[in-house]
C-alpha cells in the first residue's frame, strides 16, 4: 500500500514538473520571440539591420557579467536590483534616441527632397524615375528611406505598398502626410508636382515655425533638466564631501525608500516642466 501511495506521489510530481516546464518553456518562447519582433522593429525604425537574435544573445551576456562585476566590487547589495532595471531600460531608450534623432533628419530634409522630386516631374519624369533621381544624386536619411522604396518596387511590391511601408518604418507625420498625398493623387489623378511643391512650402513653414518655438522655450527646457538633475547632484555632492551626512541615507530601509520618493518627485518635476513648454503645431 506504502509502495502504491509512493508511485503516484512520484507520479504526480513528475507530472507536475512537466507541465511546470512546459509552462515555463512556452512563457519563455513567447517572451524571446516578443524581444525578437521589439527589437527588429527598433533596428528597422533606427535603420539598423544586425542580426537580431545575436544582438540580444551579445546583449544578456554583457549585462549578466556587468551586474555581476557591480556585485563582486563590494557595492552594497541594493544597488544591484538598480542596476538590472537601468540595463533593462537602457536599450529601450538609447534605440528611441536613435529612431528620434533619424525622424528628425527626416523631417528636415523632407521640403527640399519633395521640391528636387517636383521639379523632376515638371521636367516630364514620373514619379519614380523622380525618386531615383533624388536618390542617385544626395545623400542622407530620407534618401536611405526612397531608396528602400525603389528596391520593393523592383521586387514586385506596389508603389503604394512601398509608401505605406516606409510610413511604419518611420513613424513620422509628415511622411505619412506625404505618402497620403501621392495616395490620392494617383488614384484620383491631378497635377502631382504641384501637390508635393505645396507640402514642401507647407513643410518648409512648420520646420520654420518649430525652429521659433524651440528658440523661445529653450530656456524652459533647461530649467526642467535643471530641476531634476538637481537633487540627485546635491546628494551626489555631499557623497563625497560629507560622506558621514548621506550614510544613514544608504544603510537602512527608510532612507532607500526616501531616495526613491525623491527620485519619482524629480522626474515628476522635469515632466511637468517639459509638457507646459512644449507646443505642438
Amino acid at each position: 500500500m506504502n509502495q502504491l501511495v509512493l508511485l503516484i506521489i512520484l507520479i504526480s510530481l513528475v507530472c507536475l514538473s512537466y507541465c511546470l516546464l512546459s509552462f515555463i518553456s512556452a512563457r519563455w518562447q513567447a517572451h524571446w520571440n516578443y524581444l525578437i519582433s521589439t527589437l527588429d522593429m527598433h533596428l528597422r525604425q533606427a535603420n539598423r539591420y544586425e542580426k537580431t537574435r545575436h544582438l540580444i544573445i551579445a546583449y544578456h551576456i554583457i549585462f549578466s557579467l556587468f551586474a555581476l562585476l557591480v556585485y563582486l566590487s563590494g557595492a552594497t547589495i541594493a544597488l544591484v536590483p538598480l542596476f538590472i532595471v537601468l540595463m533593462l531600460l537602457l536599450p529601450g531608450w538609447f534605440f528611441k534616441y536613435l529612431h528620434i534623432r533619424r525622424i528628425r533628419k527626416i523631417n528636415q530634409a523632407l521640403p527640399d527632397s519633395l521640391s528636387q522630386i517636383a521639379a523632376s516631374m515638371r521636367a516630364g519624369s514620373t514619379f519614380q524615375i523622380a525618386l531615383q533621381s533624388l536618390v542617385d544624386h544626395t545623400n542622407g536619411a530620407l534618401e536611405q528611406e526612397f531608396e528602400t522604396v525603389l528596391k520593393e518596387c523592383r521586387v514586385g511590391v506596389r508603389m503604394e505598398d512601398a509608401l505605406v511601408n516606409m510610413t511604419q518604418r518611420t513613424d513620422s507625420e509628415e511622411i505619412e502626410l506625404v505618402v497620403s498625398a501621392v495616395t490620392i493623387a494617383q488614384e484620383l489623378g491631378g497635377n502631382l508636382s504641384d501637390v508635393l511643391q505645396g507640402l514642401s512650402d507647407t513643410l518648409r513653414r512648420k520646420i520654420e515655425m518649430e525652429g521659433k518655438i524651440q528658440t523661445l522655450t529653450a530656456q524652459g527646457r533647461l530649467q526642467g533638466k535643471l530641476v531634476s538633475a538637481l537633487p540627485l547632484f546635491i546628494l551626489l555632492v555631499l557623497s563625497v564631501l560629507e560622506p558621514a551626512i548621506t550614510m544613514p541615507i544608504f544603510g537602512g530601509l527608510l532612507g532607500w525608500l526616501v531616495l526613491a520618493i525623491m527620485f519619482l518627485l524629480s522626474i515628476a518635476a522635469g515632466l511637468s516642466v517639459r509638457k507646459i513648454v512644449r507646443i505642438d503645431i
